[in-house]
């Protein structure tokens, strides 16, 4: 199911203080439908080069795959 699109970054809700949490962009609607992600699931990311987003309920085996992948 690969689909390509370009989102633009935003800031985060802002932390205590006014101090900005981090960056955000929203998830593709199409992924979500496909993999069942509703508002209030947690998702698994890992990051290095680029970033890794595993739905909820993703496999250890795919986590694992993902893993090595980014070690490469």
């Amino acid at each position: 199911m690969p689909v390509e699109t370009r989102r633009k970054v935003r800031p985060s809700t802002k932390g205590k203080g006014g101090v900005e949490c981090g960056k955000e962009v929203s998830l593709l609607p199409e992924w979500c439908r496909y993999h069942k992600v509703e508002c209030g699931d947690e998702v698994t990311m890992f990051a290095d080069g680029v970033i890794v987003i595993l739905p909820p309920n993703s496999s250890k085996e795919k986590e694992e795959e993902v893993r090595k992948f980014l070690e490469t």
